[in-house]
């Protein structure tokens, strides 16, 4: 196992990684990740969108290393979480969701039909990374063909409770977190600016009596009034969900 390492990022400043979860990163499956721009061609018309599926999805990790602190999660779940952060875009295409029209023009829907149904209904790529956290032999090695299971799980349809998967997919999760503040980074404009530390301070776990505990923004209206942040980043998450993650 690697020795643990510290990234600097332009967004997020140092993110850390365990030996392990450096190990993962220098793997081919996720090196490739560095030759997909996150915005496709939108360096055509914004010279400095550059950037690529790999540091947003170091920057994913990140955010969602800090939500599981924010939420107190047991050592297992915290693991299971970041894992799944990690890995959860292995299976994109060249130019990102650029991409995806071919992917559902070309694929074989009779042999996908059990596997895009129900709760299950994914994108092609998202199959992809499914398939490829089953196949490639460094993954196995690395997490374990259990933990690869429960990510797909909860990658797919959800594992554990709701929260767990809402961190990584949902309105509010820590894919929108990181790529609204990148794009905008990269792009040279302004939509996308919030405050992560004073979102971070609002989202709480509420537990649902039928659904389990659920990721929610806090109601209470003096902490609302004290972050102008709220209104505007919540309406963006909400309606930025197939932008660019």
């Amino acid at each position: 196992m690697s020795e643990e390492r510290r990234l600097r990022d332009p967004i997020h400043g140092f993110i850390r990684l365990s030996g392990d979860e450096a190990d993962i990163v220098e793997t081919p499956v996720f090196q490739r990740l560095r030759g997909i721009r996150q915005l496709a061609m939108a360096n055509m018309v914004y010279p400095g969108a550059l950037h690529t599926r790999f540091d947003h999805t170091l920057g994913v990790f990140h955010v969602t290393s800090l939500l599981c602190d924010v939420f107190k999660f047991s050592d297992e779940d915290k693991r299971l979480v970041k894992l799944s952060a990690l890995v959860h875009d292995l299976g994109h295409g060249p130019f990102s969701h650029v991409s995806e029209g071919a992917l559902e023009l070309f694929a074989d829907r009779d042999k996908l039909e059990e596997r895009l149904k129900g709760d299950n209904a994914a994108k092609i790529h998202e199959l992809l990374t499914q398939d490829l956290l089953y196949s490639d032999d460094d993954l196995k090695h690395l997490i374990g063909g259990s933990t690869l299971r429960k990510i797909v799980l909860l990658l797919s349809q959800g594992y554990g409770e709701p929260i767990l998967r809402s961190v990584v997919s949902g309105p509010l999760d820590a894919d929108k977190q990181d790529y609204l503040l990148r794009d905008t980074y990269f792009c040279g404009v302004k939509y996308g600016i919030f405050d992560l530390q004073q979102l971070h301070r609002e989202l709480q776990a509420e537990e649902d009596p039928t659904q389990g505990k659920q990721l929610i923004i806090s109601s209470d209206e003096s902490t609302h009034s004290s972050s102008s942040c709220l209104p505007s980043i919540t309406s963006r998450l909400k309606f930025t969900a197939t932008e660019s993650g």
